[in-house]
């Protein structure tokens, strides 16, 4: 299968831009049509990719959290987690709506724990895990991204060495933005709205759904 190609550009501290999808209507008492987020949640809630944290409520402004993450990446691919019966963390709990997904992700090479026996699935995701999950998830998926030059950060130094080649790949493709005085903040948190504009700029439940039908029958070229 050849790679498909992801050349975006993404908003909103952590993005930029937004494709033209068709918002549909939201119920969520948190989240209004002014709202810069607002066709994203629609988005990724109307594909079930993301659902809201209580009855009517998204909580877009809460910080994302590990588990939250590997949940949202595992839905937006399709996944089948049927098969998962047991912990591959000693501290993910099965019967937890993200335990099938950390076990799927983690099996497919996506994640990796905080330790060899933990992954910390309520810990609060930094910018620089997020640029390394990602980059595994496109792997997996088979999806390039753009290499375009780009300034390097300015607080280059602070991004950890096992992330560095992730945060500038992410930079590179257009997936991740740095903040307002060109510093990425590495050790900053993400909201649950900025990870959904994410999965929205990208479009990849368009371009990751159909590999259900093209696994079991013709390549896509």
């Amino acid at each position: 299968m050849k790679k498909k190609l992801i050349g975006v550009l993404l908003a909103a501290v952590l993005l930029i831009s937004a494709l033209p999808v068709q918002a549909q209507s939201t119920e969520y008492t948190d989240v209004s049509p002014s709202e810069w987020f607002y066709e994203a949640v629609n988005y990724v809630s109307t594909n079930s990719v993301m659902t809201g944290v209580a009855d009517k409520t998204f909580a877009p402004r809460d910080n994302l959290t590990r588990g939250m993450a590997v949940t949202i990446l595992s839905r937006t691919y399709g996944a089948d987690t049927s098969a998962f019966k047991d912990a591959p963390f000693t501290d993910v709990d099965m019967k937890r709506y993200y335990g099938v997904h950390v076990a799927w992700a983690k099996q497919n090479g996506i994640i990796h724990g905080m330790t060899d026996t933990e992954f910390n699935p309520d810990e609060y995701m930094s910018r620089e895990q997020i640029c390394v999950m990602l980059s595994n998830f496109f792997d997996f998926c088979g999806l390039s991204t753009r290499n375009t030059e780009v300034e390097r950060f300015a607080d280059e130094d602070k991004i950890g060495k096992w992330a560095k080649e992730a945060v500038l790949r992410m930079q590179r493709g257009g997936i991740v933005n740095g903040r307002d005085d060109n510093t990425f903040d590495p050790k900053g948190e993400t909201t649950r709205a900025e990870f959904a504009q994410i999965v929205y700029n990208t479009n990849l439940i368009k371009l990751l759904r159909p590999h259900q039908e093209a696994d079991a029958g013709e390549k896509v070229s």
